[in-house]
């Protein structure tokens, strides 16, 4: 299961140009909107994996371990782009991450469930604004 986690980050973060750090970074709302519109065309080829993996992790603390690590991982990369900008007070960044990167990872979850119960572009387009609001400036 632990491979499996593994595997399904390289899934999502190979196909990143540029890679999440630098377009928070970047602040750049069209940036971010790319990079979320991949994410949102990702999940249904990662979808077996992670939906195994969040069923192991209910029983398996380890998994669970790996799934937090996995999260904390793209939330240590949101913060180092948001550090490197200078953007925002440095005691608000790593909540800011946790925030934007929350909303992404509760919602393709939910996604992986259900399937598009609203409008794929219209969440996409509420996510970006959301998202802009909490790293760019």
């Amino acid at each position: 299961m632990r491979s499996l986690v593994e595997r399904s980050n390289e899934m999502l973060t190979e196909a990143d140009v540029p890679p999440l750090h630098a377009v928070v970074e970047s602040g750049d709302r069209e940036l971010i909107r790319v990079w979320l519109a991949r994410k949102f065309d990702q999940w249904a080829e990662i979808r077996p994996y992670v939906v195994a993996a969040h069923q192991a992790a209910a029983s398996e603390p380890d998994i669970q371990a790996a799934l937090d690590q996995w999260f904390d991982t793209a939330i240590d990369d949101m913060q180092a782009g948001l550090d490197r900008a200078g953007r925002f007070d440095p005691a608000s960044r790593r909540v800011r991450c946790a925030l934007a990167f929350g909303e992404l990872e509760f919602f393709s979850r939910r996604w992986m469930r259900l399937g598009w119960t609203v409008d794929r572009e219209v969440s996409l387009d509420l996510m970006v604004d959301n998202w802009c609001f909490l790293l760019a400036d």
